[in-house]
């Protein structure tokens, strides 16, 4: 059996802790010199080719935007967001807390070179906002994300705005954003959902597919307003799709209802099932399960 050398194994854990804290600093000098004592100490150690490789690509990684290597191009900029992505994201893995304070700065300092380049959202993954969620900067996110032109009408910036207010706290502005992106990306929410990681939601998502599995996500925020009327809130201005112009038709309906029945009621219904038949179904159902909960109650279970 061999035996565990416990000074040797806390040296070679002491100098990687030293490596890292040269990498955070940018400290390219002293990378390599805390990388050149660890391999003297521990030439057998099994990450020095990763930890090679991380400080071939700090020593290229420029220090501010004075620097002449500073990206100030959308392409220079998407170039660095896909080094980080294919190369340094997978050699930094298994670095736990250190690996991920380091890409968080190397994603801050690519998010001021977006803002620097005024780079357009439609960029996607080098527009600023998206730098700054990948750099977990929740505030400085939202703001990039706020001076988008039509904002309403932008599945992005959406979708930044209710992972920007859901990690801020503002669960309530999350929540709309939320449903607006579902209306403008349906084929992605599920992925949003993934990300947003707001249990209510999510929750309200799987029941969503439970009682109408045929219909997409544009049908969701609907289906949230009928079963909690108090998410008939801001949503406007409404996409051209029939999920999102059955809601205001909804909120129209839930206020007539408390009246009683009336001729609007009846032109109102009309206009849901011509835009969509299957959630007129489930509406309709739903109406006759409370009228039929109500009868019990007045009478008495038999």
């Amino acid at each position: 059996m061999q035996q565990l050398d416990i000074f040797a194994d806390s040296e070679s854990v002491q100098y990687t802790n030293d490596l890292m804290t040269a990498w955070i600093r940018f400290d390219h000098n002293s990378a390599q010199h805390a990388l050149q004592t660890l391999r003297n100490a521990n030439p057998t150690h099994s990450e020095l080719a990763d930890y090679q490789a991380i400080c071939e690509h700090l020593a290229r990684w420029p220090t501010g935007c004075d620097d002449p290597s500073w990206p100030r191009t959308p392409t220079a900029i998407q170039t660095a967001v896909d080094q980080l992505l294919t190369q340094l994201i997978p050699l930094t893995q298994k670095m736990g807390d250190g690996g991920r304070t380091l890409l968080r700065k190397m994603w801050a300092d690519l998010a001021s070179a977006s803002s620097i380049a005024k780079i357009n959202y439609a960029e996607g993954l080098t527009y600023t906002a998206e730098l700054h969620w990948r750099a977990e900067q929740y505030a400085e996110m939202l703001r990039a994300a706020q001076h988008v032109p039509d904002a309403d009408m932008q599945a992005p910036v959406q979708r930044w705005l209710a992972l920007g207010h859901q990690k801020c706290g503002d669960h309530k502005i999350a929540r709309l954003a939320a449903l607006r992106f579902a209306w403008l990306a349906p084929q992605q929410f599920d992925i949003l959902i993934t990300e947003i990681n707001n249990l209510k939601l999510t929750k309200d998502w799987k029941a969503f597919q439970n009682d109408l599995s045929d219909l997409d996500a544009t049908w969701f925020p609907v289906w949230c307003l009928h079963e909690h009327k108090t998410d008939g809130l801001n949503l406007a201005p409404y996409p051209q799709n029939a999920g999102a112009m059955a809601y205001p038709i909804l909120i129209d309906l839930i206020a007539q209802e408390r009246a009683g029945l009336s001729e609007a009621i009846f032109t109102d219904r009309a206009r849901l099932k011509d835009l969509g038949e299957h959630f007129f179904a489930f509406y309709l159902q739903r109406r006759s399960d409370l009228h039929s909960a109500r009868r019990r109650s007045t009478h008495g279970n038999p």
